[in-house]
């Protein structure tokens, strides 16, 4: 998922994203390590030596049997409270995936059912619900699909 994400952003422009080696500073009492973060261009450019210190657009977190209530309780509060735009759990056990996109003050479900996961805050962003369960796609493949080049788009 990160290297689908990370060859659409960067061969569209978008920004940049990071896996696992940034924090996210939303509060001194919520500070985060999420799995993905996206930044924009304009946030890419205000962020810290070693943290981000603000809501990213994206944030996606994978359930694990240790994180998992942390995830979808706390930090899915505290990434509304503090402006996270969109926020993706992605359950790689049941495959009960939920994507979230901002609307006014609060984080709403979206895309619960069809084929495909379309951003609400990443430009452009089509992504087959599929690809998010074994066997994923090969990433030669998968990338000019992701990029808009097939005709399903």
């Amino acid at each position: 998922m990160d290297n689908l994400l990370r060859i659409f952003i960067e061969e569209r422009g978008l920004g940049v994203l990071y896996r696992k080696c940034v924090a996210v500073r939303l509060s001194s009492r919520n500070v985060f390590l999420p799995d993905l973060v996206y930044l924009t261009p304009e946030q890419q450019a205000r962020t810290g030596d070693t943290y981000i210190p603000f809501a990213p657009t994206l944030v996606v977190e994978a359930l694990s049997p240790n994180t998992a209530e942390r995830d979808i309780g706390p930090k899915f509060a505290a990434y509304e409270e503090h402006g996270v735009n969109e926020y993706w759990i992605l359950d790689p056990e049941t495959h009960a995936h939920r994507f979230y996109a901002r609307e006014g003050e609060i984080l709403v479900e979206f895309a619960e059912t069809g084929d495909t996961i379309r951003s609400k805050y990443l430009p452009g962003l089509a992504l087959p619900r599929q690809w998010l369960t074994p066997p994923f796609p090969k990433l030669r493949g998968a990338g000019a699909r992701l990029l808009g080049n097939h005709p399903h788009d």
